[in-house]
């Protein structure tokens, strides 16, 4: 069993991009089987996802306002990653002030342990902590285990949704808010 101590969330540093894109693209392969075309999972590569993340957290300064979170286990391993930043998306603006949770995914043998829970908390109060309000979050329609993870941290849908073309299969989004 993997566990995390409470303390285990920090920063997303260059060296973790290996781990990130690990538990990115295994997070998107567990979770989206059956929803997202098999031919879209097909295309995602560790090593190309790897390098995506070391440019993106490379570049990053110490006033960007996009921040990247990982939680570790006990032994220092990252185990998963939170992206997030001001409120981004087109297609249903997001409230004025918005702060907005890109992204949370995890190694798949490290869900249902709290490391996700404690990963989220740590994320939602750091976009507090700069002023964002409300939070926003978007989830696939179809994605329970998702939706239920957003619930039951306090999130409630808004009402906003948006339609994700996948080579022809067109998945939902629906936005949930916190605030």
């Amino acid at each position: 069993m993997t566990t995390a101590p409470a303390g285990a969330v920090r920063v997303a540093v260059p060296e973790d991009a290996s781990s990130i894109a690990d538990a990115h693209v295994r997070g998107w392969l567990t979770a989206y089987r059956g929803l997202v075309p098999d031919s879209i999972l097909a295309g995602f590569s560790v090593e190309r996802r790897t390098s995506q993340w070391r440019d993106r957290l490379a570049a990053r300064t110490l006033d960007d306002p996009v921040r990247t979170w990982v939680v570790e286990s006990d032994g220092g391993h990252v185990l998963g990653f939170a992206d997030t930043g001001p409120g981004r998306d087109e297609s249903a603006p997001p409230p004025d002030g918005a702060g907005e949770v890109y992204a949370i995914y995890l190694a798949p043998e490290a869900r249902g342990h709290g490391q996700g829970r404690a990963l989220f908390a740590r994320a939602i109060a750091d976009l507090r902590e700069r002023g964002f309000d409300p939070i926003v979050v978007w989830v696939f329609e179809a994605n329970p285990a998702g939706r239920r993870f957003y619930e039951a941290a306090g999130f409630h849908t808004d009402g906003a949704r948006s339609p994700i073309d996948f080579d022809g299969t067109t998945v939902d989004e629906i936005r949930y808010r916190l605030g």
